[in-house]
């Protein structure tokens, strides 16, 4: 599978990946990543843009659906880290409504710790693994109950 990866590092320490793969492309899904700050949900302007950026995408090639999937590191306890997942997928969530996605076409899932990106035993684990996994899917068009 051949796909387009950049990465960017935002002003507040955020770190951006994507990785394009829409209809233009030939795919069946688009996949992309909001990495956090310690303990932090809320989304810098840049952020912002970039979620814009993939509702206007995902607007433009109806049907579809978008998945956000919140992640924490391993810091603090397994109740606090389902939260704070909960808390990032839903500040995609918000930034994506405020971009025109409709609600009944957008899922939230919340990992916790449970599903690292990077083990925890690598000194850049702790910033990889806190992160808002955002996935357009097209042609799945049915409504999120």
């Amino acid at each position: 599978m051949r796909f387009h990866a950049k990465i960017r590092r935002a002003t507040a320490g955020i770190l951006f990946l994507f990785v394009l793969m829409g209809p233009a492309s030939g795919k069946d899904q688009e996949w992309q990543a909001i990495y956090f700050n310690v303990g932090e949900f809320a989304l810098s302007q840049q952020a912002l843009e970039q979620v814009k950026s993939i509702a206007t995408r995902a607007l433009a090639s109806p049907p579809y659906r978008v998945i956000c999937t919140g992640h924490t590191d391993a810091t603090g306890t397994v109740l606090e880290n389902n939260i704070l997942s909960l808390q990032r997928a839903n500040a995609v969530k918000r930034a994506m409504l405020a971009s025109g996605i409709p609600e009944e076409f957008i899922l939230l899932i919340g990992k916790g710790a449970s599903e690292p990106n990077v083990r925890q035993k690598s000194r850049h684990a702790p910033a990889a693994n806190r992160r808002v996994e955002i996935v357009i899917r097209w042609g799945d068009s049915e409504p999120i109950d």
